[in-house]
């Protein structure tokens, strides 16, 4: 009953742009520093590090998270490991009994990291690895050796037991430079005993996904265009095969966007309802624009609910330029009927068991 009144507490607050419940997810990007520079990714061109969140307004935001319903936190930078506190935040996070995501480059695994990362009880590290052989990451990374390092700090984490270790989840951003070695990507993900592989659709601005941009260096050239449904089919099969499976909303759409061929029903975004984003800075962002300030207002949920988010929404609601970020999707939302349908399911499931 409670995931139903939230499925259908998602649907009407994207009906009228107002939240009616939680977010899923609070996001804290705790800093912009990184130590490499992305080719896909303009955060590290933003130096705000002056004016960083403390570890006190962090904590803040963790108590309010915790007591409005939010149940996972995701750390983002840059990269957040260079945020020398950061083993602090991740166990208040885990203190407040919260599950914890962070998301690295995963170049600073190294055994004292490793240590770290085991006493703070991380649920999930997601390590950012763009491509299957050193050449191709490394290229994109903007480091070389990068490659290597990711690998040495995954295997150095792989010593220790299932029980205490994180789970480790691969992401790479599908671009015109790796597309032709997924294969070899799940394969590698494979050796690695990575618990999953998350592939994520390259975007035109990853800051400002609402940018009106038209190219990127990186975008999949035509030539493969007629190609790119088998391609990513044959993707889909062969990592279900590895025991991967790509059943998240993006993935069946890669094909369509990277064309240029999404249509409004393809995808429906929930920025500014699903995730709660918090940049270094303390503002507090839908889908790029900042909706309020943390250090100004006290109160995430004053800024959630405020004028200035409503109207964000709306634009959000509005928007046909499609991003394909899974961390906005929340397909179990989509529709009302498919809600009404897997409630009525569940009701007489029930009354055969009893």
């Amino acid at each position: 009953m409670n995931d139903f009144l939230r499925d259908i507490g998602f649907y009407f607050s994207r009906q009228i742009c107002y939240p009616f419940v939680s977010p899923d997810v609070l996001q804290i990007s705790v800093t912009n520093r990184c130590n490499l520079q992305c080719t896909s990714c303009n955060v590290w061109r933003q130096d705000n590090s002056d004016s960083e969140l403390g570890l006190s307004d962090i904590k803040d935001i963790l108590d309010e998270s915790a007591k409005w319903g939010i149940k996972e936190v995701h750390l983002l930078g840059g990269e957040p490991l260079l945020r020398e506190d950061w083993p602090e935040i991740a166990k208040y996070v885990k203190k407040k009994e919260l599950s914890l995501v962070i998301c690295t480059n995963g170049t600073l695994i190294n055994e004292n990291m490793v240590a770290k990362i085991i006493e703070c009880r991380v649920d999930i590290l997601s390590v950012s690895l763009d491509g299957a052989k050193e050449k191709t990451h490394d290229s994109l990374r903007g480091q070389k050796g990068a490659y290597n390092k990711i690998l040495r700090g995954i295997n150095l984490l792989n010593e220790f037991d299932n029980s205490i270790r994180p789970k480790v989840v691969l992401i790479l951003t599908v671009s015109k430079k790796n597309l032709l070695e997924l294969k070899e990507y799940i394969d590698l993900a494979y050796s690695l005993s990575a618990y999953g592989i998350y592939f994520t659709a390259l975007t035109l601005d990853n800051v400002q996904l609402f940018s009106q941009k038209k190219t990127h260096d990186l975008w999949i050239e035509k030539e493969y265009f007629k190609d790119l449904d088998k391609i990513f089919q044959e993707i889909y099969d062969y990592g279900k095969s590895k025991g991967y499976c790509f059943d998240y909303p993006s993935f069946k759409s890669f094909a369509d966007y990277f064309r240029g061929d999404l249509q409004k029903r393809d995808w429906v975004c929930f920025a500014g309802l699903k995730r709660l984003v918090v940049i270094p800075t303390g503002d507090i962002q839908v889908c790029g624009e900042v909706v309020g300030n943390y250090k100004a207002a006290r109160s995430l949920k004053k800024i959630w609910s405020s004028p200035r988010a409503v109207k964000r929404r709306w634009f959000v609601k509005n928007c046909r330029n499609y991003c394909l970020q899974d961390c906005h999707a929340r397909p179990e939302s989509n529709s009302f009927l498919e809600i009404a349908k897997r409630v009525c399911s569940k009701v007489k499931k029930g009354r055969m068991n009893g």
